[in-house]
């Protein structure tokens, strides 16, 4: 193997043995939003705590790969638990760099000689989640590449990066109070962050103050880093810029589109924030 394989962590957040199940294919993760680097060790840390609900089988990044819940066993790791015992979970590096790719498929490569061609599938075929990212369009590379790797066929052959296309603009927004997918996406596009309609790792417990927040929200517990284009709207409106969308953060905004600070972000504050991004648009 071309990887150094680290198996000093086991995550408590497992259950022994897959209750009579055969292992009938893997699911790819990733581990959050690039902007916010987690590291490969704290992700680690993270699925492996006690008292934890969840974990995967490894974690993987360029030139490593840590075990950390034995392929025997069900990691909690898809959000569903007939899915959990039937599957392999691994969580790979967010940054997706052509290392982490190719470490990634060298594993299912491993994998599949041991346990057969097991098909590949996404976080988000299984759950309501934006994971794994951009991995999600790589899905076939990964099956390819691994199957050359364990064939022992074709290389991969390095490419050139291909110039970044420059963002679409959106389409004008209907002014509706929900903001959604493409409420994000424009929101997005206006302040200069990565464009994929998602507000990515919010704090679970404040969606009680964002009443108005739709489609394309990554709702989690403590664990939440944040979003990137949260921390920019967060500096324009002058609140502290950690990344979640919460009431104070709400309040900030409020004051700074006129209308009534209450905390809550409701349709009253959503509509005029769609109505100043058509304008940044130009509609």
């Amino acid at each position: 193997m071309a990887y150094t394989y680290i198996t000093d962590r086991t995550s408590p957040n497992r259950n022994a043995g897959r209750q009579g199940n055969k292992i009938t294919g893997i699911v790819i993760h990733w581990w959050g939003d690039p902007a916010t680097r987690p590291s490969f060790q704290g992700v680690v840390d993270w699925l492996c705590r006690n008292e934890g609900n969840s974990s995967a089988h490894y974690v993987v990044e360029a030139g490593k790969v840590a075990c950390i819940v034995d392929p025997e066993d069900t990691a909690w790791h898809a959000g569903n638990l007939s899915v959990n015992r039937r599957t392999i979970g691994i969580e790979c590096n967010p940054r997706m760099t052509q290392g982490d790719l190719e470490t990634v498929a060298e594993l299912i490569a491993d994998l599949r000689s041991v346990y057969g061609r097991l098909p590949l599938s996404l976080h988000s075929d299984h759950s309501n989640t934006a994971c794994p990212g951009t991995y999600a369009g790589k899905l076939g590379w990964l099956d390819r590449r691994a199957e050359e790797i364990r064939k022992g066929t074709t290389p991969a052959k390095p490419t050139a990066p291909a110039a970044p296309a420059a963002p679409a603009k959106p389409k004008k927004l209907v002014e509706d109070g929900v903001w959604g997918t493409l409420t994000t996406y424009a929101l997005q596009f206006v302040l200069g962050t990565p464009q994929d309609g998602v507000v990515s790792s919010q704090y679970a417990p404040n969606m009680k103050y964002l009443p108005a927040a739709g489609s394309g929200w990554v709702w989690t517990g403590a664990a939440a880093v944040g979003s990137k284009l949260i921390v920019k709207l967060q500096q324009i409106v002058g609140a502290y810029a950690d990344g979640i969308m919460g009431p104070d953060t709400v309040k900030k905004l409020q004051k700074w589109l006129g209308v009534t600070v209450d905390g809550y972000m409701g349709p009253i504050t959503v509509t005029p924030l769609q109505k100043w991004i058509n304008r940044k648009l130009g509609y």
